[in-house]
Formats: C-alpha cells, structure tokens, sequence
C-alpha cells in the first residue's frame, strides 16, 4: 500500500508543478526523485509508470517509437538547459537538507556499516553477530539504527551491555529507555529523570497525534509541561535538549526513531483509563504521515504492549465494518459489496498485439479502513491486484476478451497510451462485469476473504481477544517493514 501511495503522490506533484510550469521541479521530480524512491523502497522499475510521468509532464516519451516527429528529450535545447540547473538545485537542496539536519541524504554503503561494526565492537566475536543480523535485516526493529552513524554508536554500546537483542520490539525499546536513561544518572537528579521521562512520554503522544516527529528547540520551550518546569531546581534547559530521548540533527531535534516515539505514544495511550481507550484506540491509530508509513510496525508494537485492547478496540471494529458492509447471500454479492466497500480502482493497459487486459501499477482503495490491515493479519488476498495478474494466463481467452471490451466501454482512459483506469466500485453491481468475475474466479475469492474474516473475528471473541492475529512469532521475516526514518 505504502509503495503504490509514493507513486501516486509523485503523479500528483509532477501535475502540480507542471500546470504551474515549474519545469525545474518537474525535471527534478522525474530524473533524481523517482530514482530514488526506486531504489530506496525497492520498488521494480515500471516503464508504463515512467511513461505516466512524462505524459503527465507533457514530455513526448524519448523510448516511444510510435510517436511521429517526437523530439528527444537529451537532443532538447530547453531540457538540456533545465537539467543543468536540475543539478544545481539537486545541489542546493541537499546542502540545505544537511545543514538542517545535520546528515547527509545519501544511504551508507553495506561496506562502510561492515567496517564500522568491525571497527567499534568490543569484540570480534560481537562484531560477527551484527553483521550477521545486519546482512538478514534480523530482528526487524533495529534497521533503522543502521541508517546513520549516531544512531549506529547507540545500537553497538546497546549490544555491548545486553549481548543480544529480545524477541519483540516492545522489549527491545523498553530496555532502550532503562540504557538511555542510566546515560543521566550522573548529571541529573532520580526525581528530574522520572519528570522528564513522563514529560517526554507525553510529549511524544501530542507530537504522534499532530503528525510530527521533526520539532525546533522552540517547540520544546513552548510546549506547557516543560515551560512550567523550565528554570525549577531540577530542570534546566540544557536538561531537556541533552535528554537521551531525542537527538539533535542540524537545527532541528527528533526521537531516537519514529518507532521509539511510537512506542512513547503508545505507553501513554495506554495509561490512560480503559474506557478512555476504549472510545479513543481506531482515532489514536488514524495515522498520517510517516507514521501512517510505519503503520505495521506500530500495530506490532501496540499488539506487543496489550494485544486484548488492541484486537479488542481497533482491529475487531475495523473488521466488523467489513462484514457488515458486505452482501452475504451468494459469491456474487458478497464481491459486488466487497468492491463497493474497497473503493478500488485498477489501471489496466489493452493493446492490438493482444486481447488480453494487463494490469498495470497504480491501483487504488478508498476504503473506510485501512486495506493494509488486511495483509497485517495475512489476508493480502484482499490485494486483487496479484490475484488478476497470476489468472491473465489462464486458458479462458473467450473472458479475458469479454473483460477487455467491458474496461474499453466503461473505463476512463489513462495517462498513457492503451491504458484505463476502470472503477470497479462504481461498476461492481453490472451484472456483466460480474459475470466475468464470476467465471475467472474473482467472486470466489473475495467470498473466500470474507469467510476467512468471519471465522478470524469469531476466533477473537471467543479467545477474548488475546490472540495473535498475524504471523509475526512463527515467521519474524514478514515483518521487515524497514523504515530509515
């Protein structure tokens, strides 16, 4: 989800600066933005999504041979010219990006991290065990730790004292908090430890629920428990921006991860009274942002924290809003109500060399829900995306025709050429389309998922939900939801 959301995100801002005719940007966006977002989130190269972009820039595509009298955009005096200045600015905006927050923006090769772990270690033998669970991105929640060198120095003193690291994430930042804290035993008081640890709780609670975890040295002077405790015999300034909770990057401060700070929010949420919980868990959980982008690793942590409320207040209700929109009478209800319910739009591309409609990248849900909490709970057939791909090779040419007949009628043409974006939602009750599904197997799979689901939650209930939901203790590799952040 997280992956087919950037593409969209690109899409718009490529439109938004082109219709402004900021072509700087727009240059910007296609030649060193998209790269990156490729290799950073591992994403396979799409030529169709590539060419979105250019049409969506109103670039002729360079590698389109069916395009009469195009000029290529290398040979193009004025794209030349931009590109130029595309580097200076690619330039200038990463000296700003440094000079804000104190990094660099480019990723630390596998071989320099190999040879700090080497290098810093206690020992050879400690140094072997890192680079093992370097090289098998193991446990999960220490990734993020490896994407600067500050971060890397607390992880390798961490290893040194605790020799290993525990099974959950939940564990792994509970004892984080007890190693940083120990870090101020001798410059503060027990009584300003403990204000500021509670203070630095709540404050990454109000930070969470405003989407921010990047915050000035004036938004900690100004937020009231600490502007109340500000100047008192136990807590000085220098108190609060040295905390071992928050580090500096530039001009600005930031918690040690966003997952540390989500597990901050999260203990605070849940020190609240349970019928507060109760009311508040699906609107604390509404995430935006990077958090919304490390959505899984935060459900982790709050199923790690206290899995009966957390199946109990937030997954429970999110399902049952699924089953209750869904038309259970037969197959083809239950997958005219399900594509009602996803919201979902599918992109589709039909050429002359053949009758069959092939899917292409930049499907949509908008969904009540998160669709992502699905593949949490391992139910990513709820991604019809996979499922259409793995059937266009099926030996039913006769459906496939009638398919690509029906997206050319009732679809919308896409950015690129032989492509549509067709609605299934707003298609999902004609009886023609649901034929189709019907014989290519679509509707007995989504009454699958459906089924699946009501056996889950009834499962829940009976265990009074304190129950594991997705697969993460018999199969730790699914949750390699890395974030560098």
């Amino acid at each position: 989800m997280i992956k087919k959301k950037i593409r969209e995100l690109l899409i718009d801002d490529v439109d938004f600066f082109a219709g402004d005719g900021e072509y700087d940007y727009v240059n910007f966006l296609i030649d060193v933005v998209y790269p990156e977002i490729l290799e950073t989130y591992k994403i396979r190269e799409s030529k169709l999504f590539y060419k979105r972009l250019l049409r969506t820039a109103d670039y002729d595509d360079p590698n389109d041979e069916n395009e009469q009298g195009q000029v290529q955009l290398k040979d193009n005096p004025m794209i030349i010219e931009l590109e130029v200045k595309d580097k200076r600015m690619e330039e200038l905006i990463r000296r700003e990006q440094e000079m804000l927050l104190g990094k660099s923006t480019e990723e630390i090769p596998d071989k320099d991290i190999i040879t700090f772990i080497t290098e810093n270690s206690r020992s050879h033998l400690e140094a072997a065990d890192l680079i093992k669970l370097y090289k098998c991105q193991r446990p999960w929640y220490i990734w993020p730790f490896f994407d600067n060198w500050d971060r890397l120095t607390l992880l390798l003193t961490y290893y040194e004292e605790y020799k290993s690291f525990p099974s959950s994430s939940a564990q792994f930042y509970q004892q984080l908090v007890c190693f940083l804290l120990r870090k101020n035993e001798t410059t503060m008081s027990k009584n300003g430890i403990s204000a500021l640890t509670k203070m630095f709780s709540e404050f990454a609670y109000d930070m969470m629920k405003k989407n921010q975890n990047i915050f000035s040295i004036q938004t900690i002077c100004d937020y009231p428990l600490f502007k109340d405790y500000l100047g008192t015999e136990d807590i000085q300034l220098t108190d609060l921006v040295s905390f071992p909770f928050i580090i500096q990057r530039g001009k600005w401060y930031t918690f040690q991860t966003i997952a540390f700070q989500s597990y901050l929010s999260i203990k605070k949420f849940l020190s609240f009274d349970q019928e507060t919980i109760k009311k508040s868990y699906c609107d604390f959980l509404d995430l935006r942002g990077c958090f919304a982008d490390n959505e899984h690793n935060i459900w982790l942590l709050c199923s790690e924290l206290d899995l009966s409320a957390f199946n109990h207040y937030y997954v429970y209700p999110s399902l049952n809003e699924y089953l209750k929109a869904v038309n259970s009478t037969n197959n083809r209800t239950i997958c005219s109500t399900t594509l009602q319910f996803l919201g979902y739009s599918v992109f589709f591309k039909i050429s002359r060399s053949t009758p069959y409609p092939i899917l292409v990248n930049g499907s949509s849900f908008n969904s009540i829900i998160p669709v992502s909490l699905l593949e949490f709970i391992s139910k990513d057939l709820f991604d019809l995306d996979s499922y259409l791909s793995e059937t266009i090779d099926s030996s039913d040419p006769i459906m496939f025709q009638r398919l690509s007949d029906f997206i050319i009628q009732n679809g919308s043409k896409g950015s690129s050429k032989n492509e549509y974006e067709l609605n299934l939602a707003e298609c999902s009750t004609d009886q023609g389309l649901l034929n189709i599904f019907d014989a290519l197997g679509v509707c007995k799979t989504l009454s699958k998922l459906y089924y699946d689901v009501i056996r889950l939650v009834q499962k829940t209930t009976v265990a009074n939900y304190n129950i594991r939901l997705d697969r993460y203790l018999s199969d730790s590799k699914i949750r390699i939801f890395a974030s560098t952040t």
